[in-house]
């Protein structure tokens, strides 16, 4: 669910893009955080090709 609120980078997308108000997003950048450490989330994509 919180994947859909990262770019293909593996950044966190912006309030304006994802719609969201101050609060959500503050409440979504912690939880991805949150997800990132537990190792849920990756912290960046390598897609290098």
């Amino acid at each position: 669910v919180l994947a859909r609120f990262l770019n293909p980078i593996g950044k966190i997308d912006a309030a304006r893009r994802t719609g969201a108000s101050r609060k959500q997003q503050a409440r979504i950048v912690q939880a991805i955080k949150r997800a990132r450490f537990l190792g849920l989330l990756p912290y960046a994509i390598n897609d290098t090709r």
